[in-house]
């Protein structure tokens, strides 16, 4: 036993993680807590300083009965020290290990528990980052309580240390494991692994031979549905699962509730997989004839400054600002000119034309929602195609006609062919062959056309 500030700590540890080993520990009043040191070796590293400083500052600001409570902070001896709540039990990884899959019930409970907790994260602009079954406790009075924020990222302030894809590659998002900016819909993902986990007692993704190797299996492989594991789980539940790890970000859940209201069958959220109509709609700026004309007396702003595409089908920030302009744009302090910006729809958007004309945000977004409500998508500046009316242009068709020409070419030449092959057999000859040629070509056409 020995002495930290005021608590009587055991010597021998508990547990042991990447940033720091936790010990068991007594207060003035001789209560259990659980106090996590910052590994010695690890402190003159400033990045990971921060980063266990950070979680101090986030846990400080959550208060949640399915999130560990933090007791106190301190310093001693150049260490960083968090006391927390002591829990009796285990991990949800010790459980599913030594017992097996959950029922299906029983598992539901536990992620309920699970999203109740994450919601109050997301709530306050946090995102875990490490959601898998060794940072889930079940504890012995049936609490599920969420564990370790070492590396969670406030979306309001600073993120990832150093530009790195941090987290657990088992259990990241295709996103994360890309290296994208990340939100609360990469934490959806992680649940929909552990879910996976707690039905099918397998990892969703395994790990492979090296970090890299298991990144590239997370973002290329197909997850077997948990039926083809369990096949008592309900369809149900099945598609749940399957929603939850689709790797289209904007196809998964949206939120924990939502998660939790089809997790549990109390709503009619729709839980199909891939279900949705994602297209992409763009709306101009500029000082005249574009979908968002700008008052500028001065001229500053061009004629055609800018256009802002929403993408909701790709795994990366879903809006993009593309910049075509002669003074230029900035968009949330960067410079940009005849360039592109891309960013998530919830960030804070701040995007001033030509220096000092400010774009108004939220007429950009309803002039996207009109778009998308009549249900027009065109290419941004292109104007060539309506795919809601069917019109095209001469360059639309240009492959059919290209078709129907080619097939011409042999129905000419096989009649010269026939006509001539007596009376002029070397013009009948060519003829055949240039048939040869249009029919070979014609079934070409056809294919790239298919």
């Amino acid at each position: 036993m020995f002495k930290l500030s005021i608590y009587d700590v055991e010597d021998k540890p508990i547990g042991q993680g990447g940033m720091g080993t936790v010990y068991r520990g007594y207060d003035q009043l001789g209560h259990k807590v659980a106090i996590k040191e910052m590994r010695p070796e690890l402190m003159a590293d400033s990045d990971l300083c921060r980063r266990f400083k950070r979680e101090i500052d986030i846990l400080s600001k959550l208060d949640n009965k399915n999130i560990v409570n933090m007791l106190a902070s301190f310093e001693e001896n150049n260490r960083l020290y968090i006391v927390m709540e002591f829990l009796d039990g285990i991990t949800l990884q010790e459980y599913v290990r030594t017992r097996g899959p959950m029922k299906e019930q029983e598992a539901i409970a536990c992620m309920c528990q699970i999203l109740d907790g994450l919601t109050d994260v997301h709530k306050r602009g946090f995102v875990h980052r490490d959601i898998k079954p060794s940072n889930i406790m079940l504890c012995n009075d049936g609490t599920v309580k969420l564990l370790d924020f070492g590396i969670a990222k406030d979306l309001n302030g600073q993120g990832t240390i150093g530009e790195l894809v941090i987290g657990t590659s088992g259990y990241m998002s295709p996103e994360q494991a890309e290296g994208y900016s990340i939100n609360h819909l990469s934490d959806i993902y992680s649940l929909g692994c552990v879910l996976y986990y707690m039905l099918v007692g397998e990892h969703a993704v395994q790990e492979q031979s090296n970090n890299n190797a298991t990144m590239i299996a997370v973002i290329k492989t197909v997850i077997p549905q948990v039926k083809m594991k369990r096949p008592d789980v309900s369809d149900r539940i099945n598609n749940v699962v399957a929603k939850a790890l689709d790797k289209n970000m904007q196809r998964r859940f949206r939120s924990c509730g939502e998660f939790k209201r089809a997790l549990t069958g109390l709503s009619d959220v729709d839980i199909h997989v891939g279900s949705g109509n994602f297209e992409s709609f763009t709306v101009s700026i500029g000082r005249s004839g574009c979908d968002i004309n700008i008052n500028d007396p001065a001229n500053r702003v061009s004629r055609h400054h800018a256009d802002v595409t929403w993408n909701p089908a790709i795994t990366g920030p879903n809006y993009r600002y593309i910049d075509c302009s002669t003074n230029g744009s900035k968009v949330n302090g960067s410079d940009v000119h005849n360039s592109s910006y891309s960013f998530y729809g919830y960030d804070k958007v701040d995007i001033m034309l030509a220096g000092s004309v400010k774009l108004d945000w939220q007429e950009v977004v309803a002039a996207l929602n009109r778009k998308k409500n009549q249900g027009v998508m065109k290419d941004p500046g292109s104007g060539k195609k309506d795919w809601e009316s069917g019109t095209y242009t001469i360059a639309d068709q240009l492959p059919m006609l290209m078709s129907i020409l080619s097939f011409l070419v042999p129905f000419v030449g096989w009649i010269i062919y026939f006509n001539d092959k007596y009376r002029y057999p070397v013009r009948a000859k060519n003829a055949n062959l240039l048939a040869c040629i249009g029919i070979v070509t014609w079934v070409i056409m056809i294919l790239l056309i298919i």
